[in-house]
């Protein structure tokens, strides 16, 4: 049995551990890496890194626009909530006030009440308090010629686990999901939304 020259047990002689390659890198055309060669290389990962966020991000708001198509073109068709009907469904408004500026996924509007639903194709608990702490009182501000209806908000979302949606009731909302081609109200039939 041959004894690797590398490892051998002449006590003089160490491992190849710390020494450049005892390959020539002449043979395969490469050199050896310098800084410039390993910055290179780190923007050139980095691009990649960057395509990925962007592609990722496009498709998350392509999920976002197809929840709310869904939630859309269904509340367009019912034009009602639960009890409640509707004479106009309306989508994707904005408004900027001064400094404060907002985007509102759907609104429903009968005579006496106006329903702001907002639409996520997964739901977090995170979404509802931004939902009640922040949006719901930012409408309030940006639309006062609403302040003589009725308001009460919703979430719509694709996907809800339990947890969320009874955080959503709690919060005196009404809560939207997906039933096959249907919309589903989750609320129970004794639930009483709270006004905003």
């Amino acid at each position: 049995m041959k004894k690797s020259k590398k490892y051998s047990k002449n006590k003089k002689e160490k491992p190849n551990i710390l020494k450049e390659p005892e390959v020539a890198y002449t043979s395969s055309g490469q050199s050896p890496l310098n800084f410039e060669k390993i910055w290179a290389m780190f923007q050139e990962t980095d691009k990649k890194i960057q395509n990925l966020a962007k592609l990722y991000g496009n498709v998350s708001k392509s999920m976002g626009e197809v929840a709310e198509d869904f939630f859309f073109n269904g509340l367009e068709t019912t034009m009602q909530i639960g009890n409640i009907k509707f004479h106009t469904v309306e989508r994707n408004r904005t408004r900027k006030v001064n400094n404060e500026h907002g985007e509102f996924d759907i609104f429903l509007i009968n005579d006496e009440i106006l329903v702001l639903v907002e639409v996520k194709y997964k739901l977090h608990s995170n979404d509802v308090d931004e939902f009640v702490k922040d949006k719901l009182p930012l409408f309030k501000r940006l639309y006062p010629e609403y302040s003589d209806k009725i308001q009460y908000g919703a979430l719509a979302s694709l996907a809800v686990s339990e947890t969320v949606g009874n955080l959503v009731i709690k919060n005196g909302l009404y809560l939207l999901t997906q039933s096959g081609e249907n919309i589903k109200l989750l609320n129970g039939k004794n639930f009483l939304p709270s006004q905003f």
